[in-house]
């Protein structure tokens, strides 16, 4: 009886925090994240797209992966967006935070057992993402500054084309001065 008693403490705590994450938290904090979208154009910074590419890209991968049934894993700091767009967007907010806001979004994800209103979040997500993605059309200067700000994303050299220098010799293409033929990693 007594463990009874621990287990519908512990969902209703669970339900508690939940609604309570979703009116105090998540729905203040992503309607401002979608007015500031709203607001952004064409002649906004590549560093501010790369943000909030970064951010919606983190939650909606977080999203997939708890909607698919997957357990999510730990956030290592480098996994979490670096917290410039929810200062943008969000009064008050400061850069630092946004461990403790993974921390209490992946606590959420965790406990929420409402699929649906997860799969709504998911699509108004993308939906944001595609409008931060058409703001620069073909220019992708941003994509530049997104790269250089994850530490974990890898430089792309020809030898991850599998082929490497027999490839190359083959195409017969003459690759300017920023080639290094002893380690076939183009710059």
């Amino acid at each position: 009886m007594g463990l009874d008693v621990s287990l519908e403490a512990e969902q209703k705590v669970r339900q508690l925090y939940v609604e309570k994450f979703e009116s105090a938290l998540l729905k203040p904090v992503d309607a401002e994240l979608a007015r500031t979208i709203e607001g952004l154009h064409a002649g906004s910074s590549e560093q501010e797209v790369s943000d909030f590419v970064k951010l919606l890209g983190w939650r909606i991968d977080l999203l997939d992966n708890r909607i698919e049934g997957g357990k999510a894993k730990p956030l290592a700091p480098y996994e979490l967006p670096s917290g410039q767009a929810m200062s943008m967007a969000v009064p008050g907010f400061e850069s630092d935070l946004m461990k403790y806001y993974g921390q209490t979004y992946s606590s959420y994800l965790d406990w929420v057992e409402n699929d649906e209103g997860l799969k709504e979040q998911r699509l108004l997500l993308q939906a944001r993402l595609g409008k931060v993605f058409s703001l620069k059309g073909s220019d992708f200067k941003w994509l530049v500054d997104w790269v250089d700000s994850n530490p974990e994303v890898q430089p792309v050299t020809l030898r991850d084309f599998g082929a490497g220098r027999a490839c190359i010799l083959k195409m017969r293409f003459r690759f300017p001065c920023l080639y290094d033929h002893r380690t076939q990693d183009a710059y």
